[in-house]
C-alpha cells in the first residue's frame, strides 16, 4: 500500500506537519538551531524567532504573549495545566473519565494524594450525568473539568 492509499486515524497522537508550518520551521531546522536560553548570537536568533511566534499566536488568540506557553509535548502540557490550575488558580475539583489519557489520569491521581482538598471525580461514577457535572462545577470552588474529546 503506498502512502496516498493510507488513511491515518490516530491524529490525536501525532499528525503530519502542515506544509506551511514546515516551511516556516525550515530555517530553524537547517540554520537557526542555537539554544534560545544562551546569550550567544545563535541563541539570540532562535529566541527572537520564538518570541515572534509567541506574539503571533497571542495576537490570533486575542491574549498577551505572556499567556502563551510552549511545551515539549502533550504529557508536559497536561501536567502543566493540571498542576498550575491547582497550585496557582485554587482549583478544587478535577473531573475526568477512566478513558482519559494516563498523562491526565496519573497527574490527577497524584494531585489527589498530594492535596487533600482536591476531589477527583470520575465521570463513570456519576454515570455521565451532565446535570450532576453542572451541579459540581457551579459550587463555590473554582473547578477544572477535563472531558473526553467526544464532548468537544
Amino acid at each position: 500500500m503506498n502512502r496516498e492509499e493510507r488513511i491515518y486515524l490516530d491524529n490525536a497522537a501525532t499528525t503530519a506537519i502542515d506544509p506551511e508550518v514546515f516551511q516556516a520551521m525550515l530555517p530553524y531546522l537547517e540554520n537557526y538551531y542555537g539554544n534560545p536560553s544562551s546569550i550567544h548570537a545563535h541563541g539570540r536568533e532562535v529566541r527572537t524567532g520564538i518570541e515572534r511566534t509567541r506574539k503571533l499566536i497571542a495576537d490570533h488568540l486575542n491574549c498577551t504573549p505572556a499567556e502563551i506557553f510552549f511545551t515539549s509535548g502533550g504529557t508536559e502540557a497536561d501536567n502543566t495545566v493540571l498542576r498550575c490550575s491547582v497550585d496557582n488558580l485554587s482549583i478544587k475539583h478535577i473531573i475526568t473519565s477512566p478513558l482519559e489519557h494516563h498523562a491526565v489520569l496519573h497527574t490527577a491521581e497524584s494531585l489527589e494524594k498530594e492535596k487533600n482538598k482536591i476531589i477527583f471525580g470520575n465521570l463513570a461514577d456519576i454515570k455521565m450525568r451532565l446535570d450532576h457535572i453542572a451541579y459540581r462545577v457551579k459550587d463555590r470552588y473554582k473547578t477544572a473539568a477535563f472531558f473526553e474529546k467526544a464532548f468537544g
